[in-house]
C-alpha cells in the first residue's frame, strides 16, 4: 500500500459497481487508443467471467483518479492444477515508469497465490479472455513480464482475412456437391440450436469451446454457423465470441475433417461477418494456420508471447 497519495498513486481494491467496466474500458482507451474495448466487453470477460472473484481486481488511484487496474482469475482446469491469470493490465500514460504496474502486479500474484495458483501466466486464460498472450507489439508489457521473472514458452498467433474482397473459395454449387457427398447441411445458428450444440461441444471439443459457442448463441443475433447429419450437430463455426469481430473456435467431427464441412463453415461465418459490417476476420487463437492461410488467404496479423512462472517465484 502506498502511504503518500500526494506523491504516488494508492491501490484499492476495484469497486464491483455499476460503473467497473465503463471506468477500465476508459482506462485502457488511454493505455492503448489503438485498440479500444467496448464496456460491455470487459463486463464479459471479467467482471461476468464464470471464475470470477473481485478479490482479484485491483485499481491505483491519484487524487480520485483511476491511474492503473489489473485483475486476475484462478481456473482449476487442466494439468498444471491450479493457474492463475493476469486478465487485464493498464497504466494511464502519465503515470508509466512510476512503478503502478509493479505494484499492481505484486499485489495480484501474491492474492492469485493466496487463491491456490500454483503457476501464473500473462493473459490467455480460456474460455473468458481478452488475448492469447502479450502482444508482441506491446514492448513496455514484454519488459515488465520478463523483468518479473515470467519466462517465455512459446507464441500463439491471431490471423487476418480480408472480407472486403471475394474469398479465394471454389464457387458455391462446387463446395455444396463436397457436401452433398458427405450428407451435410450447413446453415445458421437458431436459438432452438443451443442444448444440441452444447452438448455435442461438450463431448466433442470440451467445456472452453461449449462457453465460447454459447457467447455466440447469446448474442443480439445468433453469431455462427452450425453442420449438421440426419439432425444431428456434426461442426460449427462461431464469431464475435471472443470480441466484435473475431472469429473462432471453429470444428468438425473428427470422421469428416478435411471433406470441406470446416471450409463451408469458415466461408458461411465470414460472408455473414462481412454483412453484419465488418472489414476483417481475425481468427483469435488461430490453430491450424496452414489451412487458413491456403484456403482463405489468412496472413498472420498478431502475435502473442505464452509467458508464465510457478507461484514460487511469485
Amino acid at each position: 500500500m502506498v502511504t503518500d497519495e500526494h506523491s504516488s498513486p494508492r491501490t484499492h481494491d476495484l469497486d464491483d459497481g455499476p460503473d467497473a467496466a465503463r471506468l477500465l474500458a476508459d482506462l485502457w482507451r488511454q493505455a492503448c487508443p489503438d485498440e479500444p474495448i467496448e464496456a460491455w466487453v470487459l463486463q464479459e470477460k471479467i467482471l461476468a467471467d464464470p471464475d470470477r472473484d473481485p478479490r482479484l481486481w485491483l485499481t491505483a488511484t491519484h487524487g480520485g483518479r483511476l491511474v492503473g487496474a489489473a485483475t486476475g482469475v484462478v481456473r482449476t482446469q487442466g494439468p498444471e492444477g491450479p493457474t492463475g491469470f493476469v486478465q487485464f493490465l493498464a497504466v494511464a500514460p502519465g503515470y508509466r515508469r512510476r512503478g503502478v504496474a509493479s505494484r499492481l502486479l505484486d499485489e495480484l500474484e501474491q492474492r492469485l497465490a493466496r487463491r491456490g495458483a500454483r503457476r501464473i501466466r500473462a493473459f490467455g486464460g480460456a474460455p473468458s479472455y481478452l488475448w492469447p498472450g502479450v502482444d508482441v507489439r506491446y514492448t513496455g508489457a514484454l519488459c515488465l513480464f520478463e523483468r518479473r521473472g515470467y519466462r517465455l514458452e512459446g507464441y500463439d498467433f491471431n490471423m487476418e482475412v480480408d472480407l472486403t474482397r471475394p474469398l479465394p473459395v471454389d464457387p458455391p454449387p462446387v463446395r455444396q456437391q463436397a457436401l452433398e457427398r458427405s450428407g451435410v447441411t450447413v446453415r445458421p445458428l437458431r436459438r432452438e440450436d443451443r442444448e444440441a450444440l452444447e452438448a455435442w461441444l461438450r463431448r466433442t471439443w470440451g467445456p472452453h469451446w461449449a462457453f465460447e459457442g454459447m457467447l455466440a448463441m447469446d448474442r443480439p443475433e445468433p453469431a455462427g454457423f452450425v453442420a449438421t447429419r440426419d439432425g444431428d450437430v456434426v461442426g460449427f463455426a462461431v464469431f464475435d465470441s471472443t470480441r466484435p469481430g473475431w472469429f473462432g473456435p471453429m470444428g468438425v467431427e473428427p470422421s469428416l475433417q478435411g471433406g470441406g464441412v470446416g471450409l463451408e463453415l469458415c466461408v458461411r461465418a465470414m460472408e455473414e461477418m462481412a454483412r453484419r459490417g465488418y472489414a476483417q476476420a481475425q481468427i483469435a487463437w488461430a490453430g491450424p494456420r496452414c489451412f487458413y492461410a491456403r484456403k482463405l488467404g489468412a496472413t498472420i496479423s498478431r502475435v502473442f508471447a505464452r509467458l508464465s512462472k510457478p507461484v514460487e517465484e511469485a
